[in-house]
């Protein structure tokens, strides 16, 4: 009696460290019929340190705005303009401030590759896909 309280005690022990789980292998993996896991990539130092992406257009805009390539920049009571504004039903537009008509995000490739063929600026806002862009003005890029 007494010896059977401990082996019992070491019996359960020993198949509970027998049911942690361990790192499986593609050979234990195809030894029971399932696919193989598919292969871990692991970075060397060299592929770490590469940049993941292009580093972008030099900061010329203040904080809260954006480099856009506009087609025209306009006062807000230009006409074309006030046309824009109203279908848009923008308001609050400072009247001394200028708009971008026909915006599109001015990127390091595009900059450099010269499809900027209008107007940079750096504009706070845009509607409708930068149909229309607020509080515009011009960068010197």
């Amino acid at each position: 009696m007494k010896f059977s309280a401990p082996l019992a005690l070491i019996l359960a022990a020993a198949t509970a460290v027998s049911a942690i789980p361990t790192a499986e292998t593609n050979a234990d993996r195809l030894a029971r019929g399932l696919p193989p896991m598919p292969p871990i990539k692991r970075a060397t130092k060299v592929e770490a340190a590469r940049r993941r992406a292009p580093s972008g257009v030099p900061d010329v805009c203040s904080s809260g705005t954006n480099l856009k390539c506009c087609n025209n920049l306009k006062s807000p009571s230009d006409s074309s303009a006030k046309v824009i504004i109203a279908l848009l039903q923008v308001k609050n537009i400072d009247p001394n401030s200028t708009v971008g008509l026909t915006c599109a995000p001015l990127t390091n490739i595009g900059y450099n590759a010269g499809v900027c063929k209008s107007k940079p600026a750096c504009c706070e806002k845009d509607y409708l896909g930068g149909v229309l862009s607020t509080g515009c003005t011009a960068a010197s890029v």
